[in-house]
C-alpha cells in the first residue's frame, strides 16, 4: 500500500490527503482522494460562513452543561430541522452527538460487533473509510452486488442467510464511492426484507447529500454574507431552539457593499429533491416494518463546515439510551479536554446554525450550487482530454463523488504511482473493496472527489493525472 494512502487509512474518517504536504518538486498536492467537500472554501458568499465557522467562541462552563447525548440547544435544531423537512417530529432523546462521523461509525461498530466478532453487510463498491473502520474493530465485511438503483434484495437476502450480519451499512444518497441514488422501491424492498429477518440496519447521510437542503420560497440572500432577508412572513423560529443562545453576532457576517439577490427555490439547482430516509419510511408505517432497528448518521462536516467535527446519530430512544450508555462505559469523552473540546465545537455549530443573520436552506442552495459548478468543471475535463477516450462513468447529480473506469490497459494503481510526483492523488477502486471480497475489485476504476476544490483547482489536478496518463500510455507503447 502506498505510504499516504497506509497513514491516512489509519486515521479512519479523516479526509485522505490532509498528510500529504509538499511534493519533493515543490507543486502542492491536489487530493482528490479526500473523503469529502471543502465547504465552498474562497467562493463568494460561502467563504464568510466558513471563516466563522472557524471562530472560537467563549465557552462558559462547558463541561457542565454538556450532556451524555450532546449539547441540548444544539440537538433541539435538529430536531426542528427534521421536522421541518420531513413533517415529522424527532425528538431530541433521538438524538446522539459525536465527534464527527467517524467517531459516530466507530462506537457503533464497536457496539455491534460483540467481542471484535461479527459480520457488516455493505454495498458494491464501498468506503474505504468505513472499510478501514471495520477491520480495526475486527469485523468481517462482507459486500452485497449492487445496480443502479441499490442492492440487490435476491442476493442480499441469500447474504442474511448465510452470514446472519451484526448490521448492515447503507448509503443511499449519492453513494461513497459510487454516487448511487437508491431507488425508493428499492428503499422499501429494502425495508421489508429488514422486517422479516429482524435487521440492524445503518444508514450514513453524512457524506452524501447537503443535509437539511430544502429551500423556501420567498426568501433573498445578501451576496457574499449568508445573511438572509425575508420578504415573506418570517419562518427563522421555525428553526429556534431553548435553552441559552450562542448566536454568532449578525454583524460579523455581514460585508459592506453587497448586492442583494433572490435564491428561487424551484430553479433546477435548487429544487429540493425528494429523497426519504430508511428511518423517515419505516416511522411512517411502523407496524409494517416492525421487528428491526434504522439508525441514521448525519453530519455538516463532510459537505458543509469541515472545521467543525460533530455528527448525530439518530434512532429509538432505546437504541440511543443504549448507544449512549455504550459509549460512556467504554471511556468515550476520557478526561476534561476532550468533553471540553467535543463541547466547544457542538456549541460553534449551533451559534452558527442559529445566528440571526444566518439562513442554513438558503446557505446550504449556494452551497449545492458550487458543488454542481464543480462536477461540471470535471466532467469538462473529462469530456475534452483526449487522455480519457475510453474511460465510462455514470454522471453523479449531486453528492461528493465520482466513480470512474479508467480507458482500457490503464491500473488505477500504477497510475497513482505516476501521478503522486505530479502533485495530484485519487481514490484506487481496488480500495473500495474488503481484503478477500466475493466480488472482483475494480483495478481499473478510481473515485475522484469533486466536491474537495474549485473549479481551477480541480481543473488544474486533472491535467496532472492526465499528464501521467500521457507518459504512462508511452511507455507502454515504448
Amino acid at each position: 500500500m502506498e505510504r499516504w494512502l497506509d497513514l491516512a487509512q489509519s486515521k479512519q474518517q479523516l479526509p485522505l490527503g490532509q498528510q500529504f504536504g509538499k511534493l519533493s518538486d515543490g507543486a502542492d498536492m491536489i487530493s482528490l482522494a479526500l473523503c469529502g467537500g471543502d465547504g465552498g472554501e474562497g467562493i463568494e458568499g460561502l467563504k464568510a460562513v466558513l471563516r466563522h465557522a472557524r471562530t472560537k467562541l467563549e465557552i462558559q462552563k462547558a463541561e457542565e452543561e454538556y450532556e451524555a447525548q450532546g449539547y441540548r440547544p444544539l440537538r433541539n435544531w435538529l430536531s426542528a430541522a427534521y421536522a421541518d423537512e420531513e413533517g415529522r417530529a424527532t425528538d431530541p432523546m433521538q438524538l446522539l452527538l459525536a465527534s464527527g462521523s467517524a467517531e459516530a461509525i466507530d462506537v457503533i461498530l464497536r457496539w455491534r460487533l460483540s467481542g471484535g466478532r461479527g459480520t457488516v453487510l455493505l454495498e458494491t463498491p464501498a468506503s474505504p473509510e468505513v472499510l478501514e473502520s471495520i477491520r480495526q474493530q475486527g469485523g468481517h465485511a462482507v459486500q452485497v452486488p449492487c445496480d443502479e438503483e441499490g442492492m440487490l434484495m435476491d442476493s442480499l437476502e441469500r447474504y442474511i442467510a448465510r452470514d446472519r450480519p451484526s448490521l448492515l451499512y447503507v448509503t443511499l444518497h449519492f453513494s461513497n464511492p459510487s454516487g448511487r441514488v437508491w431507488s425508493e422501491e428499492r428503499k422499501r424492498e429494502l425495508l421489508r426484507l429488514g422486517a422479516r429477518h429482524s435487521l440492524f440496519i445503518v444508514e450514513d447521510e453524512s457524506a452524501g447529500a447537503i443535509p437539511f437542503s430544502c429551500c423556501r420560497k420567498g426568501e433573498s440572500l445578501e451576496r457574499g454574507t449568508g445573511s438572509l432577508k425575508r420578504q415573506a412572513k418570517p419562518q427563522g423560529e421555525k428553526l429556534g431552539v431553548e435553552g441559552r443562545e450562542k448566536q454568532v453576532e449578525c454583524e460579523k457576517l455581514k460585508e459592506p457593499g453587497k448586492a442583494v439577490i433572490t435564491v428561487n427555490p424551484m430553479s433546477p439547482v435548487n429544487r429540493t429533491r425528494k429523497h426519504h430516509t430508511l428511518y423517515r419510511l419505516q416511522q411512517e408505517e411502523p407496524l409494517l416494518y416492525a421487528g428491526m432497528e434504522v439508525i441514521g448518521i448525519g453530519s455538516f462536516q463532510a459537505t458543509a463546515f469541515p472545521s467543525l467535527p460533530v455528527a448525530w446519530v439518530r434512532g429509538s430512544e432505546g437504541v440511543i439510551e443504549a448507544l449512549t450508555h455504550f459509549r460512556s462505559a467504554r471511556g468515550g469523552r476520557r478526561g476534561k479536554a476532550p468533553a471540553q473540546e467535543k463541547a466547544a465545537y457542538e456549541q460553534r455549530l449551533y451559534a452558527l446554525l442559529s445566528a440571526p443573520a444566518f439562513s442554513w436552506p438558503v446557505h446550504a442552495a449556494r452551497l449545492e450550487a458550487e458543488y454542481a459548478a464543480r462536477r461540471a468543471a470535471l466532467l469538462q475535463q473529462l469530456r475534452e482530454q483526449a487522455v480519457w477516450q475510453g474511460a465510462s462513468f455514470e454522471e453523479p447529480q449531486g453528492g461528493l463523488f465520482l466513480w470512474l473506469r479508467l480507458p482500457p490497459g490503464l491500473c488505477s494503481e500504477a497510475l497513482l504511482r505516476a501521478a503522486l510526483p505530479k502533485g495530484a492523488a485519487f481514490m484506487p477502486g481496488a480500495r473500495c473493496y474488503a481484503a478477500g471480497a466475493g466480488e472482483q475489485p475494480d483495478g481499473d476504476a478510481i473515485r475522484l472527489t469533486f466536491a474537495a476544490h474549485r473549479a481551477a483547482r480541480l481543473r488544474q489536478g486533472m491535467a496532472r493525472i492526465a499528464e501521467a496518463i500521457a507518459e504512462f500510455t508511452a511507455r507502454g507503447m515504448g
